[in-house]
């Protein structure tokens, strides 16, 4: 709770600005963080992976519902890319945000606390090598179909 709360500080020093993505991190973690001390349950910490997850993908669907590309306009500015790939990068981070939440929801319920904890450190990586595989793969596409 401590180093979210330092790192919104942190973003606002250096870049002037708090993306609302890290604010909604932010809340999550100090509500469920706070739930979790007080009730002297680590289940609270574990669900709220899985609503931030289906939060982020409701989120990006919605997004499209309005027309409006949600990543693109989060990260548009840092990642210059087609709106081509823009909607492909969210409909595919939508889907592993939903395959995810049911993961975490399934490993939450039927595993002890340290094969949580395990999955957890995984998926890290796993979203990492998601990110990256997604990005270049529909970039390197993008650019393909332009020759």
């Amino acid at each position: 709770m401590v180093t979210t709360l330092a790192s919104i500080f942190l973003t606002y020093t250096i870049e002037k600005r708090i993306p609302l993505i890290a604010l909604y991190v932010t809340f999550l973690t100090l509500i469920f963080g706070y739930m979790t001390l007080h009730k002297h349950n680590i289940r609270f910490l574990q669900i709220r992976d899985t609503i931030y997850d289906i939060t982020l993908a409701i989120t990006i669907l919605l997004g499209f519902f309005w027309n409006k590309n949600v990543l693109k306009i989060a990260l548009g500015s840092v990642i210059p890319l087609s709106d081509r790939v823009w909607n492909y990068l969210a409909f595919s981070w939508a889907g592993f945000f939903i395959v995810v939440a049911c993961i975490n929801e399934y490993v939450r319920r039927m595993y002890p606390i340290h094969t949580w904890l395990d999955y957890k450190i995984v998926m890290m990586f796993v979203t990492s090598i998601f990110g990256i595989t997604i990005l270049y793969y529909f970039n390197s596409r993008d650019l393909k179909s332009k020759k």
